[in-house]
């Protein structure tokens, strides 16, 4: 879920101590990538959080004294959904007074079922006065003998 926090754990070993760890969470944030000084082997917990449901991608780089490195990589789906703006629930304040507390698509006739029948309806209209209307009537002549 956004906004909460979750821990990720990264156990570290090899290599000459200490380690400098780079954690780089992907988030895209413009922010330079965590560093974590490790003065030994161990397991090293780590807390982060996402404002956004996404996918993201985890890139770690470990470095010993002897400038050697490892390179990880792992995914994590955010999921849930954030709150929304004041824009949105002014819209679904404005949309639930409009149609008495119901959403649109409870509603008995749907606006958007109106509109489109009304348009259907002068289409039509006019297709037919084009084809059957005063203008294209033919007068009879009665011959007289």
């Amino acid at each position: 879920m956004p906004e909460i926090k979750q821990t990720l754990g990264v156990l570290v070993w090899g290599g000459t101590p200490p380690y400098a760890l780079s954690v780089n969470f992907g988030d895209d944030s413009g922010t330079n990538p965590t560093l974590i000084s490790l003065s030994g082997p161990g397991y090293k917990k780590i807390q982060f959080s996402y404002a956004v449901p996404n996918t993201y991608k985890i890139k770690f780089k470990l470095t010993d004294q002897t400038s050697q490195t490892a390179v990880v990589q792992t995914a994590i789906q955010v999921n849930g959904e954030t709150e929304p703006s004041s824009a949105a629930t002014a819209l679904k304040n404005f949309t639930n007074q409009l149609f008495g507390g119901k959403p649109w698509y409870e509603s008995p006739v749907p606006f958007y079922l109106l509109a489109i029948a009304i348009t259907l309806g002068f289409w039509g209209g006019d297709i037919f006065d084009r084809k059957y209307g005063a203008g294209t009537r033919k007068t009879r002549r009665h011959a007289r003998a």
